[in-house]
């Protein structure tokens, strides 16, 4: 006859409760269905941005503009059907943002054409679509303050492209949808773009 054994504690493999087992012959079989584990991947965001500069001295500046951050998350489901089988489920969350940065840099490194910078401030994402699997949804404003290290080329005396590498911390916003930006708030951003300085 069937002999339930006593509950294991909750497998890293199931997040909804432990499973229990009965023993027939030498097979292990699970009691319950329907226990889900949920897996999400997350793509680097890919952030592009248009900035504009403008200059106290030599050495000190203000910054701000638009900066636009895709981001991708892959959602992986598996669901036991029943005793014998698993049910498996891969979804795409995309979210579009579109940012405004506000920062002070300082200029450690000036030549004619190139400038290396130390930037400190802060950004406020706002969500202009959001979708999984094509099916519309409500992203969350994020926030986040961010500190980093910037190369600019100047192509003209006002006009020039730069890439920067900012430490970014995000805000808890109480949001259950989860991305790069809420499963791993202390990050790394590289935005690459354009910027007027006057």
């Amino acid at each position: 006859p069937a002999i339930p054994c006593l509950s294991d504690p909750v497998s890293r493999e199931f997040d909804a409760y432990s499973v229990c087992h009965f023993h027939r012959s030498d097979r292990t079989i699970p009691l319950f269905a329907g226990e889900k584990k949920t897996e999400y991947v997350h793509s680097m965001p890919v952030t592009l941005s248009a900035t504009f500069r403008w200059n106290f001295n030599r050495r000190w500046a203000v910054n701000t503009g638009l900066r636009y951050t895709y981001l991708s998350t892959r959602i992986y489901e598996k669901t036991i059907k029943n005793s014998f089988g698993i049910g498996d489920m891969n979804r795409k969350q995309q979210i579009h943002y579109i940012g405004i940065p506000l920062n002070a840099s300082y200029s450690f490194w000036c030549s004619p054409k190139w400038n290396g910078y130390v930037s400190a401030g802060a950004v406020m994402e706002f969500p202009v679509a959001a979708s999984i699997d094509g099916v519309k949804m409500n992203a969350p404003f994020m926030w986040a303050a961010e500190a980093g290290l910037g190369m600019q080329y100047d192509i003209t005396d006002h006009l020039g492209i730069y890439v920067d590498c900012n430490i970014q911390y995000f805000f808890n916003t109480g949001s259950e949808i989860r991305d790069a930006w809420t499963d791993r708030p202390l990050g790394v951003s590289i935005p690459i773009g354009i910027r007027y300085t006057w």
